[in-house]
């Protein structure tokens, strides 16, 4: 899916496309879209998984754009194949490491010690998730660190009928397309759908085509 959307950045000579630069530092489409709704005010923060290969390539990227960028302590090896994986575990082999990405370098260093002190409140709020999403996921996150953190059966159990608002789509994050950051606590969730709706505009604005793909996958 990243050949795809790489094979559809064709920026004019002279006329780069701000996501074209992002997605080639970042390596990926959802990593591209996290950094600039981060720099047009779009969230405070974002989080970032970045293998320890691309990470110094990311963090200077940031730096050029007066971004800050607070790096994990310990790399991830994740259980399974790709970025999106629901469940890792500390490696000191290959792995990832996390970037958390703000404006201000406070915000960043909050997202991390959220995150270091398993505070799922705080980090989903500083990473811009609705009130509703975030609460849906500490009563789901599993107990035991031995269980997958999927929270898709959930999600659908609090679902209502079966046609859901393309922009909760979540199910693309797999193939690197997806509006959401989070998993909505339904399908049908209206605070997940304004914010993909406001996402795919910001998009637009900077790629017309990405947010036609865009739209037209997830539907």
């Amino acid at each position: 899916m990243q050949i795809f959307f790489a094979n559809i950045f064709n920026p004019a000579p002279n006329q780069p496309s701000m996501l074209n630069s992002l997605f080639d530092s970042f390596h990926g489409m959802i990593k591209a879209l996290e950094v600039l709704y981060v720099i047009k005010g779009e969230k405070k923060a974002a989080r970032l998984l970045i293998h320890e290969d691309y990470v110094n390539e990311a963090e200077e990227k940031c730096k050029s754009l007066n971004l800050s960028c607070i790096r994990s302590e310990d790399k991830l090896q994740l259980d399974f194949a790709g970025d999106y994986s629901n469940k890792g575990h500390a490696t000191k082999k290959e792995g990832h490491f996390m970037l958390y990405i703000s404006k201000e370098e406070q915000v960043a260093r909050k997202a991390l010690q959220f995150e270091k002190n398993n505070d799922h409140h705080g980090l989903g709020k500083i990473l811009g998730y609705p009130l509703c999403c975030i609460k849906f996921f500490v009563k789901n996150f599993p107990k035991e660190s031995k269980h997958m953190n999927d929270f898709i059966i959930p999600a659908f159990q609090k679902s209502k009928g079966f046609n859901f608002p393309f922009e909760n789509n979540i199910f693309g994050r797999y193939f690197d397309f997806s509006l959401l950051s989070h998993c909505p606590h339904s399908f049908s969730c209206e605070a997940s759908r304004l914010q993909g709706k406001s996402r795919l505009e910001l998009i637009r604005k900077h790629d017309s085509v990405v947010a036609s793909q865009f739209e037209k996958l997830l539907k």
